[in-house]
């Protein structure tokens, strides 16, 4: 159902990119840090938009991805660590159990 839903949703997004990408569009003019930016479509600042914004969330999701990775390898790292660290005392308990006495 949810991979149903994404579909949907993937369908209808690329609509209406494609929408705005052929409708015709107004001029307009944008102010971005102090820049003025005159004769834009507005098309062209939907679009940069989009494009910003699957950028951003593709960085975004490589920083989750690597985070997730790396979290998985410190976990991996911390069990081998205490399998060792068991292994350790079975074999040093097992040492003890079988040691000679010291006489007296």
């Amino acid at each position: 159902m949810i991979v149903a839903a994404g579909v949907l949703l993937v369908v209808l997004a690329a609509l209406l990119v494609a929408g705005f990408v052929l409708a015709p569009g107004g001029t307009t003019e944008a102010e971005f840090y102090g820049l003025i930016l005159p004769n834009l479509s507005a098309r062209t600042l939907v679009v940069l938009g989009l494009a910003l914004g699957l950028v951003i969330a593709f960085g975004l999701s490589l920083v989750r991805s690597r985070i997730t990775r790396w979290s998985q390898r410190r976990k991996a790292r911390a069990a081998a660590t205490a399998a060792d660290l068991d292994t350790r005392e079975l074999d040093s308990s097992s040492m003890d159990v079988y040691a000679p006495s010291p006489e007296h």
